[in-house]
């Protein structure tokens, strides 16, 4: 019933993204009509924002950078308040990654343009983020003080508002206060002063209720849970999480999702009640990993590591799937701690609070040498003024200065103009290496990110090492085109079969690491299906869900995958096995014999076609060898000629060498397949796995 209700819960979600997904298209198709003016700084900035709110962070900065440097073309009356507003959405940006340095610069320079169009909103909303990113580095103090100069703005706008009845702005700046009254409740919170917290917050959460803003509700009802957990009052935390998260899924906030999801696992352990907290904590961290929030992702693997560690039931492997034993469940515990670790040191180096002093300082230094350099204009414009009266006497007393003077004006335009030319010529320059930089910053940003998505596919894939003590005697030849693989090798193990599953998704690197990762969700959940009972059931359930999960939105996608699935039976020497698109091979007495697989795939629905995955199975023998592999090791270029490997040729290289040791088997096919490629590049992803019957 939970797995219902949570795929319930995923459908609604999908519905609001879809939502948000087509005001993004809308604005996208806006922007291919604009011209290079304010209307297109105002749309990449609502685009940059919109993408902030769907989690897509690096899509938030592409377009807000893009914004600001369109800003810095155009008149500075006319670019100046678009520039906080860019600055402003860089700053949540890299706030959400985890960059604090970068997100403190950005929200200085939009706080710096604010001051000085003496915009208050801005002002406030920039005070709260500062405020927010003062008190996730524990500095309370500095966090309370900027939450207080947003409330004492944001108080002064709610008196102007109700000075002209303006409904508008009374509203908005209520909606301000309650966000700000909610924050210092959250400092005191994390100062552990749990009576000003409630009190702030139960403050905050009567202006929303009052002003009917629903979202502002869900993040009060979470945060008083949160208080009542930490007094240990569980029953009244659960009902204000239950009521913050029926609201956040209402609102389709999944970063906030992820959130409730996890303090109701959290809460669940303590409580004893561990196969609940089990399913809110792994369904807390799949969000999370999803949204890319290594603040939410750290905080899971520490409530799971607390979990594994507290739990006195059996419980499930969050990557496997198979129950683990005492033992196993400790190691499990120390592997979440050390995650948990490893993220929080990335996030709060020493590094970043230093260079956070240094900006704030910097800031500081340029307001006062600015407040300097106009009280110097304000003397040199006097000064000028003189010196022009002074002129005007000269020219009257004598006309031939006047022709000098006429001559030197001459000379003078000239100058100017050069010097026009060269500024431009400069400030050209300038964007030009900016924009270099730019595109520098976002190919590691994206690298990253994608090795972050390998070092996830890493850990879910199982080592070599367990495959050779499950099966005696195997190995596997694996070698991603890019970082992230679509080709996956899979292992779990039932009460009567182990079950081996080599699959080839649809496309390589990060479209097949995705479609690889929900290869492994689904799996993992038909092989805990009591109906399923022949591989080549599990191959029709697997294509029925990813089927349905790719086409939920009534988009028709033709994506899936090619796969071998074995079950090799515990109480008899019987394999029984089933193949979309990719065949079996076995070797038997020097002998070779290839099992013919369905003509489908998995998924990519074909319009009109019932597809028939066949169920076949075999008695193994004592030396038999069954070889399990995709097409990309068959389909490399290569050779003399530049032509594929081709099919007939893998075989013939199988059956020669399939008395050899494995080990020795592939370093042979590794060898083979780097001669063969040369220098030309990987065109596809390559996974073999041979296993020798004993």
């Amino acid at each position: 019933m939970k797995r219902v209700l949570f795929f319930i819960f995923l459908f609604i979600l999908s519905l609001l993204t879809f939502s948000q997904q087509s005001k993004i298209d809308s604005l996208l198709n806006i922007l291919t009509k604009d011209k290079e003016d304010t209307n297109k700084v105002i749309h990449l900035n609502k685009l940059s924002w919109k993408y902030i709110g769907i989690g897509s962070y690096d899509s938030a900065l592409l377009y807000a950078n893009h914004a600001l440097t369109l800003v810095n073309s155009l008149p500075k009356s006319l670019g100046r308040s678009w520039a906080s507003s860019s600055n402003n959405a860089i700053g949540v940006a890299y706030f959400q990654e985890g960059n604090f340095p970068r997100s403190l610069d950005h929200y200085l320079k939009a706080l710096k343009i604010d001051e000085n169009l003496q915009d208050k909103n801005e002002m406030a909303n920039v005070l709260v983020n500062i405020g927010i990113l003062y008190k996730d580095q524990g500095d309370y103090s500095k966090a309370l003080d900027y939450y207080f100069r947003a409330l004492k703005i944001d108080n002064e706008l709610l008196e102007q508002a109700l000075l002209t009845r303006n409904v508008d702005e009374i509203r908005k700046a209520k909606k301000g206060i309650a966000a700000d009254l909610s924050n210092i409740g959250l400092a005191y919170y994390e100062q552990k002063n749990f009576s000003k917290a409630l009190d702030y917050y139960f403050k905050s959460l009567k202006i929303d209720e009052e002003s009917g803003n629903k979202n502002g509700m869900a993040i009060r009802l979470g945060n008083i849970g949160l208080v009542y957990d930490a007094k240990k009052d569980y029953t009244k935390a659960l009902d204000y999480y239950s009521k913050a998260l029926k609201l956040r899924e209402e609102l389709g906030d999944k970063s906030l999702i992820a959130i409730t999801l996890s303090n109701i696992g959290s809460l669940y352990t303590v409580q004893s009640k561990y196969s609940d907290a089990y399913n809110y904590l792994y369904h807390a961290l799949a969000l999370d990993v999803s949204n890319g929030e290594q603040y939410g992702v750290k905080d899971d693997y520490e409530q799971l590591s607390k979990l594994y560690e507290k739990s006195t039931a059996l419980l499930p492997d969050t990557v496997g799937g198979k129950i683990l034993n005492r033992e196993e469940m400790r190691l499990r515990s120390m592997y979440y701690y050390k995650r948990s670790i490893a993220i929080r040191d990335t996030i709060f180096s020493e590094e970043n609070k230093k260079q956070l002093v240094r900006k704030e300082m910097n800031y500081e230094f340029d307001k006062k040498e600015a407040a300097q350099k106009a009280e110097q204009e304000k003397k040199d414009t006097i000064a000028a003024q003189e010196k022009r009266g002074q002129k005007i006497i000269t020219y009257s007393i004598s006309g031939g200065l006047f022709l000098v003077l006429l001559l030197a004006l001459f000379i003078f335009r000239g100058y100017r103009q050069k010097q026009k030319a060269n500024k431009e010529l400069a400030e050209k320059n300038f964007v030009i290496e900016e924009q270099k930089k730019l595109v520098e910053e976002k190919n590691k940003d994206i690298t990253d990110s994608i090795t972050y998505a390998k070092r996830i596919q890493d850990a879910i894939l199982i080592p070599e090492s367990e495959i050779k003590k499950q099966f005696s005697d195997a190995f596997v030849l694996f070698k991603p085109k890019d970082i992230v693989s679509g080709d996956i090798y899979w292992f779990a193990e039932s009460k009567y079969n182990k079950v081996l599953v080599v699959a080839d998704c649809t496309g390589h690197g990060v479209p097949g690491g995705f479609m690889s990762m929900l290869s492994f969700a689904m799996l993992q959940e038909t092989l805990l299906l009591e109906e399923v009972k022949t591989t080549a059931q599990a191959l029709t359930y697997l294509d029925h869900k990813i089927t349905e999960t790719l086409n939920r939105n009534n988009r028709s996608y033709r994506d899936g995958m090619d796969m071998t699935l074995c079950a090799f039976s515990k109480s008899s020497n019987t394999l029984q096995f089933s193949c979309a698109n990719r065949p079996l091979i076995l070797i038997r007495n020097g002998e070779l014999k290839e099992f013919s697989p369905a003509k489908f795939t998995i998924g990519g629905a074909i319009d009109n076609v019932s597809k028939n995955f066949k169920n076949q199975e075999i008695q193994i023998e004592q030396g038999d060898m069954i070889y399990l592999f995709t097409d990309g090791y068959v389909d490399q270029f290569g050779g003399l000629k530049g032509k594929k490997f081709k099919h007939k040729q893998l075989n013939e290289k199988l059956l020669a060498i399939s008395n050899q040791p494995l080990t020795k088997q592939k370093e042979i096919l590794e060898q083979t397949f780097n001669d063969w490629k040369g220098t030309l590049e990987q065109v596809d992803d390559v996974c073999i796995i041979g296993i020798k019957c004993l």
